[in-house]
């Protein structure tokens, strides 16, 4: 399962609700600026992929594109949505993650490799913090 919460009743939304479908498309580093302009208070009826300049592709799964320059792309199906006073919190079930090859290393992804931004509020990004790493344990 994979959540996100629309502040108001924005495109993104209105297209979850009235398809039950959604894509989450991974923002890299060299993505941030679309990702951002993307984000304009467009009209409904504008298409702020192609006025942006965002390349689209068909999803593996769902009946929604996906980002075609994105690292990663959850492709979801509708489980619920929940209004909260002036939010609503969308919860997807996920049904197919695609990873790009060159963002694989030894079949996983990496943060090095993937590079993933996050839209904090505001007109404030983050980078992901550091990455450390602890070998799990093989038996209790």
């Amino acid at each position: 399962m994979i959540s996100f919460t629309s502040v108001g009743r924005k495109d993104t939304l209105r297209n979850v609700l009235a398809t039950e479908h959604f894509v989450v498309n991974l923002v890299s580093e060299d993505l941030a600026e679309l990702a951002n302009a993307s984000s304009a208070p467009f009209d409904p009826e504008v298409d702020e992929a192609q006025a942006v300049g965002v390349r689209l592709e068909p999803s593996d799964i769902v009946p929604v594109p996906r980002v075609a320059d994105s690292a990663t792309s959850i492709e979801c199906r509708l489980h619920s949505s929940t209004e909260l006073g002036d939010s609503h919190l969308v919860i997807g079930e996920v049904v197919a993650i695609t990873v790009r090859t060159d963002a694989l290393v030894d079949g996983r992804p990496t943060v090095d490799a993937l590079r993933p931004v996050s839209r904090l509020g505001r007109d404030e990004w983050g980078h992901p913090p550091e990455v450390f790493r602890l070998e799990r344990p093989r038996r209790a």
